[in-house]
């Protein structure tokens, strides 16, 4: 049976690893993720190669990936959130759709 993968599993390329660590630099606490840092494993939480991005707040969209919470993920997740699809349809002021924080 082959093993279901979520996310990236291979390293940044270098270019991009680079630019990510001269952000990182010049603009500490500036960057928000949507859903995983790039370059971190969401499944282990661990970068994968030298460099992923540092993400002041990661908005995880769905369910809450396991790498995410994970020690390894920390340094580069920072303050997790996460988001969910909430349908409308209900009565009151909540007709419509969105994106709500799930708590």
């Amino acid at each position: 049976m082959e093993k279901v993968r979520l996310g990236q599993s291979r390293p940044l390329p270098e270019s991009l690893a680079d630019l990510f660590r001269r952000r990182q630099q010049q603009q500490p606490g500036a960057l928000i993720s949507l859903d995983v840092p790039s370059g971190l494993c969401c499944d282990h939480g661990n970068v994968l190669g030298y460099q992923a991005a540092c993400a002041a707040v990661t908005l995880s969209v769905g369910w809450l990936k396991r790498g995410l919470y994970l020690d390894p993920a920390l340094p580069w997740v920072s303050s997790l959130v996460r988001l969910i699809w909430r349908c409308g349809g209900g009565g009151g002021r909540a007709r419509g759709g969105g994106w709500v924080q799930a708590v």
